[in-house]
């Protein structure tokens, strides 16, 4: 008989804790503040929280960056109707910039003139897994030069058409960027 006894005590106790919260003033006002509270608790502890995201994923190479977007590239076209088989190859403009954080300190005045200030700057540096390295803020990643598409349907006018079709909005490129090949 005392388990019905707890649920009945457990009730009441849930109930005065409701009276008490809606005897709060401005409960919606403490409710966030203590909402952003655990966001900076996230945003600030642990280094290991933060670096262990992976939804992310960060190109530092100009292999990597191409290699993703040709696998992504062919896999799509590959599902064209009447395309086969396909594969692609990127060229682009350039290698990825990556944009790191730092912490600035000034020393000395302006006073009009720049010559008795100082500026030193420390890039952030974040752990992860034991592995030191800089905070990354964003990454530029370069233009798209031109595209090599060879696709096994490509002999037909219509599936060359949605290949290029399909390549132009997927890469955000001019047709005269892309060159598609029969392939066997």
């Amino acid at each position: 008989m005392s388990e019905p006894n707890n649920k009945i005590s457990e009730k009441l106790k849930q109930s005065k804790l409701l009276e008490k919260l809606k005897n709060v003033k401005h409960l919606e006002l403490v409710i966030v503040i203590i909402f952003v509270c655990i966001l900076l608790l996230f945003y600030f502890g642990d280094s290991q929280t933060i670096t262990n995201d992976t939804s992310y994923q960060t190109f530092t190479s100009y292999e990597s960056y191409t290699k993703d977007l040709e696998t992504r590239l062919s896999a799509i076209l590959s599902k064209i109707s009447g395309a086969g088989k396909v594969n692609a190859m990127i060229t682009l403009a350039g290698t990825p910039e990556l944009v790191i954080a730092y912490n600035t300190q000034q020393t000395g005045d302006y006073l009009g003139t720049k010559d008795g200030v100082t500026i030193k700057k420390e890039p952030i540096i974040i752990n992860k897994n034991g592995n030191s390295s800089p905070l990354i803020l964003s990454e530029s990643l370069p233009e798209i030069k031109g595209v090599v598409i060879v696709a096994q349907g490509a002999n037909d006018v219509a599936v060359k058409l949605n290949l290029i079709t399909a390549t132009t909005k997927l890469l955000n490129i001019s047709a005269n960027a892309v060159e598609i090949f029969a392939g066997n």
